[in-house]
């Protein structure tokens, strides 16, 4: 579990890196990559938040 958080966050930062590169490139935003990286930033906030909490 400890291990999850970090692996959201990178999975986030790899998504948005590729839609920033793509958009640069060639003009046009890939979603799915898009969606991937808000869903597993928000879980990686949640899983910060839940962490905490306790």
């Amino acid at each position: 579990m400890k291990y999850l958080k970090y692996l959201l966050l990178v999975l986030a930062l790899v998504c948005f890196f590729e839609v920033f590169y793509l958009h640069s490139q060639l003009s046009f935003i890939d979603y799915p990559f898009l969606y991937v990286g808000l869903f597993s930033l928000a879980l990686f906030v949640l899983l910060l938040y839940l962490a905490r909490k306790k």
